[in-house]
């Protein structure tokens, strides 16, 4: 266990059996404390994108427990990137909302930059899914409930998501979930200027996949697709190839039975999946 991670060191012998005493909440002010690296132990690598890796860190003289996004300079060397940081850590310093993710501070040396955030041990949505194949009604509907109440509030501040999927929500260990990663978030956001595809292929929305000019509905798609993966176990495509689905999200439409659904599941994927955004349940 280290706190200099410019040695690239972690305590990896840390098993996924390793207790964590989560029964406090965090009661540090950390945004009034002059912070820095060196207040961490670094306990072990729990995930990884192409410019940043996230740790479970213990501040040492509180022993709570958070995620550390780490992120090197070096990689961050476009002025697209560099933007997508800068927009990330204004959204997720602005909100405050119980199923998204909590920026407590942020700090950087001359190679890194440093959010901290909530941890929450409870894993991933995607691990749940792959865990459980498919939910029943109850349990699906709980989650999709409190991510309707994080899009919604994100939505009302002018918020674009962009990115949901399963691997971008979070349970804590009180079962409720929390919505992370909002490095392809839009703040500010105008419709009319926006026509950037992005995301991830199997949840993006029509309109933004053929590069039509979108707005905060593409979340509501990305939202159906979800709960139809919870109810079903399986995404509503014919194949699993990204070129084929990208094809299929835009010229076909997908079809829902009513024998596989309860009826008010059956109303609310019908609505949320609508390709026409201007008819699709939430606008």
């Amino acid at each position: 266990m280290v706190n200099n991670l410019d040695s690239q060191m972690v305590d990896d012998s840390i098993g996924p059996n390793y207790k964590l005493d989560l029964s406090k909440e965090v009661r540090t002010v950390l945004s009034d404390i002059k912070i820095d690296v060196t207040h961490f132990d670094f306990i072990k690598q729990i995930g990884q994108g192409s410019y940043a890796r996230v740790f479970l860190v213990q501040k040492k003289d509180t022993e709570e427990y958070f995620a550390m996004k780490v992120l090197n300079k070096k990689k961050i060397f476009d002025e697209r990137a560099k933007n997508r940081v800068i927009v990330e850590k204004d959204i997720i310093r602005s909100v405050d909302h119980p199923f998204i993710v909590k920026l407590h501070c942020s700090f950087q040396s001359d190679e890194k930059l440093y959010f901290l955030l909530d941890f929450l041990n409870g894993g991933d949505l995607y691990q749940h899914m792959m865990r459980s194949n498919k939910f029943k009604e109850n349990r699906a509907r709980f989650y999709a409930a409190e991510i309707v109440l994080a899009l919604d509030f994100l939505h009302k501040h002018n918020i674009v998501y962009r990115d949901l999927k399963p691997q971008n929500i979070l349970l804590g260990i009180d079962g409720h979930v929390k919505l992370t990663d909002f490095g392809l978030s839009k703040n500010d956001f105008d419709a009319n200027q926006e026509n950037t595809i992005c995301g991830t292929v199997k949840y993006i929305a029509p309109e933004a996949i053929s590069g039509k000019k979108y707005d905060h509905m593409v979340d509501w798609w990305s939202l159906g697709i979800i709960i139809y993966r919870m109810l079903t176990g399986k995404l509503p495509y014919p194949t699993n190839k990204n070129n084929e689905v990208r094809v299929f999200i835009v010229k076909c439409k997908i079809k829902i039975s009513r024998f596989k659904f309860s009826k008010p599941a059956y109303k609310l994927l019908t609505g949320l999946l609508q390709k026409d955004p201007n008819k699709r349940l939430g606008a």
